[in-house]
Order: structure tokens, then sequence, then C-alpha cells
């Protein structure tokens, strides 16, 4: 399995730049389904450690919970001359809640990796093929290949953008600039027909 990114030449992006962007491509393949499968773990939840009576009046008491992990918590609050603490799910049991901060929030994704380049590139040694292209158009020349070959964008292969806020300059609508390309691990064969009108980035 072999991961080819290939990025423009003619954009002369300073190396910490470069870097960046076949960053972006490198990890585009697990961040694009994140960003599309992502949702909210659980919201976090407010426990009060004080007793209040029939008109909502607080008496000082310590306020007790039948759930073991609510009562510690609440106890531990209590001690510490609190009124308030902030609990939810525990990500790794559904059964069991943790405290937690009051602006704390947690996502969760559920992606499916194929075993393939689960065990042959994410277990193995992420072998990647960097090449450049001469300007934007000879970038795209491997879009119309991939499509060709029947990959799809945003899932075998990621357009990569720059939001232009530091040292390029925009060329689309949007304000941003298309600096590389980056493709899901893939086999051998796949790669090498994708890459072999590119040379290495030198």
């Amino acid at each position: 399995m072999r991961q080819l990114i290939i990025a423009r030449k003619d954009l002369n992006m300073s190396a910490g730049k470069l870097a960046a962007q076949v960053a972006h491509a490198s990890i585009a393949f697990i961040t694009k389904p994140m960003q599309t499968e992502a949702r909210k773990l659980a919201n976090v939840q407010v426990g009060r450690c004080v007793q209040k009576d029939a008109d909502g009046v607080p008496t000082g008491r310590y306020q007790p919970y039948k759930h073991p992990d609510l009562n510690k918590m609440s106890a531990d609050a209590f001690a510490a001359g609190d009124s308030f603490f902030y609990y939810k799910k525990d990500p790794d049991n559904p059964f069991r809640l943790i405290k937690c901060d009051f602006n704390y929030d947690d996502y969760i994704a559920e992606i499916i990796i194929p075993k393939d380049i689960y065990e042959e590139w994410i277990c193995g040694i992420f072998t990647k093929t960097i090449c450049e292209a001469k300007n934007l158009s000879h970038l795209m020349k491997v879009v119309d290949a991939a499509k060709e070959m029947g990959l799809k964008e945003d899932k075998d292969y990621f357009i990569i953008k720059d939001r232009c806020l530091t040292e390029l300059e925009p060329e689309n609508e949007d304000g941003t600039v298309i600096t590389c390309i980056g493709f899901r691990p893939l086999d051998e064969e796949t790669a090498h027909a994708l890459s072999k009108k590119y040379q290495l980035y030198r």
C-alpha cells in the first residue's frame, strides 16, 4: 500500500507551508469521514451537592444519590465547598458516570477502515510518495485519471485548499487556492498508474 500526494510547484510554498499542506493531504482520508460522521458523545449534566427544602432553599446538608458515581461526585464536591458538580457518561462504559468540566464536550466518529489499509499501511510503515505538479492544470489532470479509474472525490482522493491566511494568494472565488491532492493509501499498481506522469517533489 502506498499513499500518493501531489503538490503544486508553481506556488513556491515555503518549506513550512508545503509541509503543512502535505500533512493535510495525508490525513484527509481519515479526517473527512470523521467530519461527516462525528456527533456529540454526551452532553454535560449538572448535579447539585447541597439539599434544598420544599421551597427550593438550600439546607446546607449533603445531597446523596442512589447512583454510586453520582454519590461520590456529590460528596467530593460538598466536601470542597461547592454547590454543584458536572458529569457525563463515560465513553468507555455507558453505565458509568464521570466528573468533567462545565465546558467539556466530546465527539465520537465511527469510520470504517478497509482491512488492507489497516493491516498493510496503518500497521505498516506509512509508505508515501510526494510528487510535484508544474501548475494547477497539471495537478488537476490526476483527478481526471482518478475518475477514469472509478475513484471518488472525498473518499479516495482529496483536493486540499488553503484559506490564504498567510503566504498564498486566493485563486478561487471563495478566497482559497488549491495546493495539492492527496489519495487514500492505494495498492502499488494503482498508485504508480496515477503518479507515472509526475516526478518526485524536489
